[in-house]
C-alpha cells in the first residue's frame, strides 16, 4: 500500500465516520491495530537481525 492509497484509505474512514458515528470507533481501532501490527512486525525484524549479527560476528 502506497502513501496516495493509504491517505485515501485515511479519507474514507473519515466520511464514514462523520456518517456513522457510532463506526468511528470500530473503524479508528482497526485503523490503530494495522499500524501497531506493522510496527510490531519491524521491531521482530531488527530483533532477529541483531541477534543473528550477534551470533555469527
Amino acid at each position: 500500500m502506497n502513501l496516495r492509497s493509504l491517505s485515501s484509505h485515511e479519507a474514507a474512514i473519515e466520511r464514514e465516520a462523520a456518517a456513522h458515528p457510532v463506526a468511528k470507533v470500530c473503524l479508528t481501532h482497526r485503523v490503530r491495530w494495522f499500524y501497531d501490527g506493522c510496527a510490531d512486525e519491524r521491531r521482530l525484524v531488527l530483533l532477529i537481525n541483531r541477534y543473528t549479527v550477534r551470533c555469527n560476528g
